[in-house]
């Protein structure tokens, strides 16, 4: 096998190709690009790898800027059959040399593969890459499977009182609903801002975020809004995408009526999910077994995601690949500080 690597630029040959892959994720999709290069002015590469002509994998690669020189990030990538070792060797090469001499000082890779395949882990140690410190993406997801569960089936392995705040909600006449305007996208920033400041942490940009859903909202990106008596009381972020619907923001008004909303809100988010015939929930971060006690600071919303089933995976940590040493020492120690700073998993 000898691959090639060319620039595509037909979305629907890049689409096509990721509908039939297992490792397709939306940070790979074509959305997430022109998210990245016409929403905030970054460099991107749509690139495919080639053998004999037939498309063999696609990965998109983001320059990333700092204070010591760029980088290429490439975000639950490339994608291709990761299962094929071969394959593996031949793409984490070809990625190395076409970004060798572009004046980057690392390449970083952090794909869509867990921490426990050695294999694979393995196959970057023997390229020359290192791990990184800090993770970019969600390092540990809390996962919900649905794909083999009826909806009675799903409540019967929550936590108790899980099931009951579900319940509850529904007897409150909370309702639930998804869309794509821009009018609900503001409400939810609106009470994201309150959330923020009542909670006291920091949260993505309103800029940011209306970027991000104005690029993705027609394929991807929809708000879960839950309202009580009109009004909206909770709402949430939601990527549905390839198999499975990620949980990526939430937020609620201040709950003097104690109707606990975001049960009832990640409750119909989840059928919604799996009415569209996807396979997976994730709801995204959660602290390590580790850090799970009541002394931790993320233990509240990780014990609120771990009350509805699911299970705890870890992802492969960032893999570093360096072609200048001295702006990457600086920046590792940079990430080092950082998560000393902001560990919160």
């Amino acid at each position: 096998m000898s691959l090639t690597i060319k620039t595509i630029e037909d979305r629907e040959v890049w689409q096509g190709f990721l509908k039939k892959s297992e490792f397709d994720y939306f940070l790979q999709s074509w959305q997430w690009g022109e998210f990245q290069s016409l929403g905030l002015g970054k460099k991107i590469f749509r690139l495919g790898f080639y053998d004999r002509g037939l498309l063999v994998g696609v990965c998109l690669a983001i320059t990333e800027k700092t204070r010591f020189g760029e980088f290429i990030y490439i975000p639950r990538g490339p994608v291709f059959d990761w299962e094929n070792l071969n394959l593996v060797d031949q793409i984490i090469f070809c990625l190395v040399n076409f970004f060798r001499n572009q004046d980057y000082f690392q390449l970083r890779i952090e794909p869509l593969i867990l921490a426990d395949n050695l294999k694979i882990a393995e196959k970057f140690t023997n390229a020359r890459f290192v791990k990184a410190i800090k993770s970019i993406q969600v390092e540990r997801a809390w996962i919900l499977e649905l794909q083999n569960s009826t909806e009675e089936e799903l409540l019967k392995n929550m936590r108790k009182n899980t099931r009951y705040y579900i319940k509850r909600g529904q007897k409150s006449g909370l309702t639930v609903d998804f869309s794509t305007s821009i009018e609900s996208l503001h409400e939810f920033l609106d009470l994201l801002e309150q959330t923020s400041a009542r909670k006291k942490f920091l949260v993505a940009s309103r800029d940011y975020l209306e970027k991000e859903f104005v690029f993705l909202k027609n394929n991807i990106l929809q708000v879960a809004t839950a309202k009580f008596a009109g009004k909206a009381v909770a709402a949430a972020l939601i990527a549905f995408y390839g198999k499975e619907a990620s949980y990526l923001h939430a937020a609620t008004a201040e709950d003097t009526l104690k109707l606990e909303p975001s049960y009832y809100l990640q409750w119909e988010c989840i059928r919604y999910a799996k009415s569209l015939g996807l396979s997976q929930y994730n709801f995204w971060g959660v602290v390590s077994e580790q850090n799970y006690h009541k002394n931790h600071p993320g233990y509240g919303y990780s014990n609120f995601k771990r009350g509805f089933g699911g299970e705890l995976k870890t992802y492969l940590k960032p893999q570093d690949f360096v072609y200048k040493k001295i702006p990457y020492q600086l920046f590792k120690l940079q990430e080092w500080y950082r998560q000393k700073r902001d560990k919160v998993i």
